[in-house]
């Protein structure tokens, strides 16, 4: 029956703590998604405040002084940011998991390498550990108190409930894309069972390339999504810097961690490439070696002579044909269109925080 009749307790398959939380809700899963999204952005803060004060002009104040478009525009990607996070958590360990079928043959001890891989894909106390970093931070550099808490309680509830659920959340996204893309330098870096350039191209390392890049979707998305949202703040919204530092330290973090890990893959489609030709130009020296001291005028006098003379030359063309096989070998475990598509992703989460980094110092 495959992987899912053997479970394992620290592999991929178990669900992150983010995925146990949602699943707590008796709802589907998109559904617990969906509701999270909604209680934990703008309608949640507008019903903790009216809830607290019964006013509801007081309540929709903490919408943005704005024109109704932009209002939202911001409330939309509020939600949206929320639901996308929850979502990219579990797409990205289901990633993983579908990947193992294709990244198993590279292993020479099966699956057992597999999990000894990935087996801290779902450890919950890596996330634990960077939200409570992240609201230690968030905290500290805050410098009022009234930043996130104020004499109203069920705003407070609302806050204090944002921090240790939605923050757990982002540091669980956090480390399953890290710990899934240090999973692929491990592979990288290990003795792996490669495929002859006849079969594949690549080596059989493709799926590596796949998977990182099945990785990257979501988490850019992710970010793509929290950088629009930051584009509707204005000044009057007086959001903590530190929520610009995240996202761009994200952002950054998730374009080292696509590149570094496939680097190892890199150096080995490097070596294989190089090992081969080197090997295919040694026998091409070895034959003409071989017969630069041969009469160029002497004749074929025996069907024998003849027959050699023709499997030589099938030879010579062949070598011809794997020294070209070779070079045509990529040095990377995708294709060009692949990296053109990431480097728009990236690309894209740049331009928008530069842009809004510009507008607030302009007072816009």
């Amino acid at each position: 029956m495959g992987y899912a009749a053997k479970p394992q307790p620290n592999g991929p398959e178990r669900l992150t703590i983010a995925e146990r939380m949602i699943r707590r809700i008796p709802l589907p899963y998109l559904g617990g998604c969906v509701l999270l999204a909604l209680i934990f952005s703008t309608p949640g803060d507008i019903l903790a405040l009216y809830l607290s004060t019964w006013n509801l002009d007081l309540a929709l104040s903490r919408l943005p002084d704005a024109d109704g478009w932009f209002v939202a525009g911001r409330v939309v990607l509020d939600i949206l940011v929320i639901f996308v996070a929850l979502w990219a958590v579990r797409d990205m360990r289901m990633q993983v998991v579908k990947a193992k079928q294709r990244l198993v043959p590279l292993f020479h001890e099966g699956e057992a390498a597999y999990y000894r891989i990935f087996r801290r894909i779902s450890d919950c106390r890596p996330p634990l550990i960077l939200a409570a970093g992240m609201i230690v931070s968030m905290l500290a550099f805050a410098g009022r108190r009234d930043v996130y808490f104020t004499e109203h309680f069920f705003v407070n509830a609302f806050e204090f409930a944002l921090l240790i659920i939605i923050l757990p959340i982002l540091g669980t996204l956090i480390w399953v894309y890290l710990s899934s893309n240090y999973g692929i330098y491990r592979i990288g870096r290990r003795r792996i069972q490669l495929k002859s350039y006849y079969d594949d191209r690549m080596l059989g390392l493709r799926p590596l390339g796949s998977l990182s890049l099945s990785l990257a979707r979501p988490y850019f998305l992710v970010m793509t999504i929290a950088a629009l949202w930051i584009s509707f703040t204005t000044p009057a919204d007086n959001e903590p810097p530190q929520i610009f530092i995240l996202v761009g330290g994200l952002s950054v973090l998730g374009i080292v961690m696509f590149f570094l890990p496939l680097y190892s893959v890199h150096e080995v489609l490097m070596r294989e490439r190089q090992e081969r030709r080197t090997s295919v130009q040694s026998r091409l020296l070895r034959f003409v070696a071989r017969h630069q001291d041969s009469d160029a005028g002497a004749t074929v006098e025996t069907l024998q002579g003849l027959s050699n003379q023709v499997a030589e030359m099938r030879d010579v063309l062949a070598l011809h044909v794997a020294e070209r096989k070779i070079d045509e070998l990529p040095t990377w475990p995708f294709d060009t269109h692949t990296l053109s598509r990431f480097a728009t992703s990236a690309l894209t989460v740049t331009a928008i925080l530069a842009s809004r980094v510009v507008l607030t110092h302009l007072g816009m």
